[in-house]
């Protein structure tokens, strides 16, 4: 169950965040600043706190512990956390483009920023 939850904030994180964000048009590099400060802090609570205090809740060998990331994840996570996002919003940002030329009225309707050609524009 745990490893479930594990990897499904992570998804939500690193990848359907990033693509719901540039794929409405907001802007990229906030993303990626954001999702890699909660990529980190996730990764960091897994490994440094998370992983600690399951290890001393289960003293004996049988339980199985290989799904916890260890401490050289959120390393690694803090130098190249920054490159999931990227990938994932300029996917986003790609179909964002070809959505526009495609359904312009349909992406305006679940654009961030709003054009004021459409009939529904709210100032």
């Amino acid at each position: 169950m745990m490893q479930i939850l594990f990897i499904g904030c992570f998804i939500l994180i690193g990848y359907v965040y990033p693509f719901l964000v540039t794929f409405r048009g907001g802007k990229g590099e906030q993303m990626i600043v954001r999702t890699w400060v909660w990529i980190s802090v996730y990764l960091f609570f897994i490994c440094v706190c998370f992983r600690p205090l399951l290890e001393s809740y289960y003293p004996d060998a049988n339980t199985d512990l290989t799904w916890v990331p260890e401490a050289k994840s959120f390393v690694l996570s803090l130098f190249m956390g920054w490159t999931l996002p990227l990938v994932i919003g300029a996917i986003g940002n790609l179909l964002r483009r070809l959505s526009m030329k495609l359904f312009p009225n349909w992406m305006n309707r679940i654009s961030i920023h709003r054009s004021p050609h459409n009939p529904d524009f709210v100032k």
